[in-house]
């Protein structure tokens, strides 16, 4: 926005952002030391790490996310002549209160749990809430007797501005800016989606519009390019 010359708007923003935000928050970039130090950064916290069993929702949630047709969900994989064979995905996973993304740490606090996620359905980021972590092993579909580990996360959607109230977002004019203008409320659907389709945290401050009162999102500390 400065290069542009709308050194007054960038002023302006600074303020906000100084005045809501003055705490500074480290290891939200995947090149700062202290995502991959420090005690904050541990894998995943001691406490609540067991082992628990998936809700019927979130079961079948995690099935679609893995694009499988049928419950009880089955691999089908071949063996090395050629056979096929089957094997169902557990229902068992392990519950987590902060994992790493390319060394940057998601989690339940609130700070750690606001990310913009690539989602299925197009490219642009959307605005997301952690709700549960946990990560999820099953049989390998390539190799027979091999298990893959994946870290899941539970999320709820910042509601998007509909397509008459988006023309109205002043952000969008300036895409290199990365933010946007979303309701104050969240979705009621819950999505299980891979961790690894995280691409930032974001921060966010209030917006007052003609008596509508919104939000602006703004994505910090890049994990992954879109």
């Amino acid at each position: 926005i400065q290069n542009l010359g709308y050194n007054p708007l960038f002023s302006e923003f600074t303020q906000i952002f100084k005045r809501f935000f003055s705490v500074i928050f480290h290891g939200t970039s995947m090149y700062n030391g202290r995502a991959t130090l420090g005690p904050d950064a541990k894998d995943s916290d001691n406490e609540g790490s067991d082992n628990f069993e998936l809700s019927p929702q979130i079961y079948t949630l995690l099935c679609a996310h893995l694009e499988q047709r049928d419950l009880p969900v089955r691999f089908t994989r071949t063996d090395m002549n050629g056979r096929y064979s089957t094997v169902y995905l557990s229902r068992i996973a392990r519950k987590r209160t902060q994992i790493l993304v390319h060394g940057t740490p998601v989690s339940l606090s609130s700070g750690g749990s606001n990310v913009i996620m690539r989602l299925t359905g197009g490219n642009d980021g959307s605005a997301v809430k952690v709700q549960e972590i946990f990560t999820h092993i099953r049989p390998s579909q390539d190799i027979i007797g091999e298990f893959t580990s994946e870290d899941f996360l539970v999320i709820k959607k910042l509601r998007p501005l509909d397509d008459t109230e988006a023309q109205y977002d002043p952000y969008r004019k300036f895409p290199l800016f990365q933010a946007r203008l979303y309701h104050n409320d969240l979705l009621e659907d819950l999505m299980v989606v891979r961790s690894t389709n995280v691409v930032s945290h974001f921060i966010s401050c209030p917006y007052s519009r003609n008596e509508q009162h919104l939000q602006v999102v703004k994505a910090v500390g890049r994990v992954r390019h879109l």
